[in-house]
């Protein structure tokens, strides 16, 4: 991979992990009620979705995952009581170019779709509170602020 490709993966990982929090709370029982309704500029992260990061064999089972009545099934207790108390049923990785088992980790990163006006804050605490999770954040906006040819690029 040439060196151009390497740092643009490397920053993007970096825009990732920037919003990781690495605080665990306690794992809530239930989803939480319907999120009042926000326009999109109102929030700094997409609706809907958040990026978990899972640990090395978690990860492998999220990739082979099924879907099984309404969530995803892994065959890993906790994160199916999680897939289906949110009734996660899709789950894509951020980086597919990157290979599986890479050293950087960031092939176990995907991005997990909540069903509509599902709040982000209660899913993110209870995946992050999972030990087979290494990080749960909402997935966050970003915007470049300079062009390319532009003074101080």
């Amino acid at each position: 991979m040439s060196t151009s490709k390497n740092a643009a993966l490397l920053w993007m990982g970096i825009a990732i992990l920037v919003g990781c929090s690495s605080s665990r709370g306690e794992a809530e029982d239930h989803p939480s009620q319907p999120a009042p309704a926000k326009s999109a500029e109102s929030t700094n992260y997409m609706e809907g979705e958040l990026i978990v990061k899972f640990k090395g064999d978690a990860a492998e089972a999220v990739a082979k995952a099924a879907v099984n009545g309404k969530s995803l099934q892994t065959g890993i207790e906790s994160l199916d009581h999680l897939f289906a108390n949110y009734v996660i049923a899709k789950a894509e990785r951020v980086f597919p170019t990157i290979p599986v088992g890479h050293p950087s980790g960031m092939a176990n990163v995907y991005k997990l779709i909540l069903p509509s006006k599902q709040a982000v804050a209660p899913a993110v605490k209870s995946f992050a509170a999972d030990p087979h999770v290494v990080y749960a954040q909402p997935n966050y906006r970003v915007s470049v602020n300079a062009k390319p040819g532009q003074p101080g690029h």
